[in-house]
């Protein structure tokens, strides 16, 4: 029994070198609707794909890539356009409040020690008062910098 598929898969290889023709119309929509019927991880990622087919946009989304990767090169190849799979904005959102959560979580950890630490040194000497409370503040420093990070984070997400 043969199986067009199978041999298919078989017998395919990645070139990676690509003509700088846009590819038909057709094929590219083919490729496309063939891109948002493949199966997701439970059903839950967005078959969204955005195909960018300006030189313009592609090449400044292949420099982002590249600085991204810690590279120079174009990560794509060569190829005249290419398509885009978005992120789901509930990631967007997780990886967004990262900052404040892990940041947050270690700094309430630090600031109580911290604290702790300070309140002992002005029971001992009671003029170190002010520097008790000021290494405490500055702990908290890191913190409030994370939760700006994460506000900016959550509002350049387009809802």
């Amino acid at each position: 029994m043969t199986n067009e598929v199978l041999n298919t898969m078989k017998t395919r290889r990645s070139c990676r070198c690509y003509l700088d023709k846009m590819p038909e119309p057709e094929a590219l929509n083919a490729v496309l609707e063939a891109g948002t019927w493949a199966p997701t991880g439970m059903g839950r990622q967005s078959p969204v794909i955005v195909c960018i087919q300006n030189k313009a946009d592609r090449d400044t989304l292949s420099k982002m890539n590249a600085a991204a990767m810690g590279g120079n090169g174009d990560p794509f190849y060569g190829a005249p356009c290419v398509a885009v799979v978005p992120v789901d904005k509930a990631l967007m959102l997780l990886a967004a409040a990262l900052p404040i959560a892990l940041v947050g979580y270690f700094s309430a950890i630090a600031q109580g020690k911290c604290a702790a630490g300070s309140m002992l040194m002005v029971g001992r000497r009671p003029e170190m008062q002010g520097k008790g409370m000021m290494m405490t503040a500055m702990v908290e420093t890191y913190a409030v910098l994370a939760l700006l990070i994460s506000f900016l984070c959550v509002n350049a997400i387009v809802l």
